[in-house]
């Protein structure tokens, strides 16, 4: 068996077509381990390669080699009203945008405080992961979507902070149960919405009032996977409580400016991923997801 001082190690950090030095030639050792920064390269064509070189008594050597390839996935920034930018690491970027990226790695996520669009002045008001508006992401595991929700400068502007949100372990809304204040309705789950509440046959209901900015007409949207049900002034505007693939179903309502009215949204989940999101439109408004500034949890 060969001591420990037969044995040499090096690691040299590879992107694109050139490579850097990361870890200088160590010797006298025969095990070792380093750790992968997070911060620095955001590049997703990377990898390290680790050299071993190993000496006998008679002075002859032998170098191997072990690539340590990185996990990825890929990233998806988008604005609840379609057409507004965002930055990515201080780079404005049009939505929607994708990028792989190494997971793990700090990425800078940043929404403009304002925007204007087709003559509109658009103001930042939440992130979907409820981050701040220049906020740094751990690269997920998952292909994860981030979306920037934005609400009209003009019209009755809320003080609302979301919807009282309640998660069942039961696909037909009983069960043991999860409760939290949820910004926005705008969820992608390829695995379980909250604690102790299984990925797949499960339910969901979110209750509180909705604040109108304009006395309009408004289209509700949802987009699900699989049923949910929409109630706004006790009104049943959207009824598809039964099990589908992810699909758009819409109803209407007239609604006066700054006067509350209460609304529900009922979800189930039964197989694979989940998914539920709520938008609305009307003549002042371009169809995008209902900002938690007017949306008011139950008190």
């Amino acid at each position: 068996m060969l001591p420990r001082t037969a044995f040499s190690w090096r690691v040299d950090f590879h992107h694109d077509d050139h490579t850097h030095p990361f870890i200088p030639q160590v010797n006298n050792t025969k095990s070792g381990f380093f750790t992968v920064p997070t911060t620095g390269e955001t590049s997703a064509n990377v990898y390290y390669r680790v050299y071993l070189t190993v000496t006998d008594s008679n002075g002859a050597t032998h170098t191997t080699f072990r690539d340590i390839q990185p996990q990825k996935s890929t990233t998806r920034l988008v604005t609840s009203v379609p057409g507004l930018k965002l930055n990515l690491d201080g780079q404005p970027r049009n939505t929607p945008f994708n990028f792989v990226g190494v997971v793990g790695i700090s990425r800078e996520l940043a929404a403009p405080q304002s925007q204007i669009l087709n003559g509109r002045t658009w103001v930042f008001d939440s992130w979907s992961d409820g981050g701040a508006r220049v906020h740094n992401i751990s690269t997920p595991a998952m292909n994860t979507t981030y979306t920037a929700v934005y609400r009209l400068a003009e019209g009755s502007v809320g003080t609302g902070t979301g919807l009282s949100a309640t998660y069942f372990d039961n696909a037909n809304l009983t069960g043991s149960t999860f409760t939290r204040t949820d910004a926005t309705v705008n969820f992608f789950w390829p695995a379980s919405p909250a604690p102790g509440i299984g990925a797949d046959t499960f339910s969901a209901r979110w209750t509180g009032q909705l604040e109108p900015q304009f006395t309009q007409l408004y289209t509700f949207q949802t987009r699900s996977d699989n049923g949910v049900r929409v109630r706004v002034n006790g009104q049943l505007i959207i009824d598809a409580l039964s099990t589908h693939p992810t699909r758009l179903d819409s109803g209407t309502i007239n609604l006066v400016a700054g006067q509350k009215v209460a609304i529900v949204i009922e979800f189930q989940e039964q197989s694979g991923n989940a998914v539920i999101e709520l938008r609305w439109s009307s003549a002042a408004t371009p169809l995008s997801i209902i900002p938690s500034r007017q949306l008011y949890p139950v008190s």
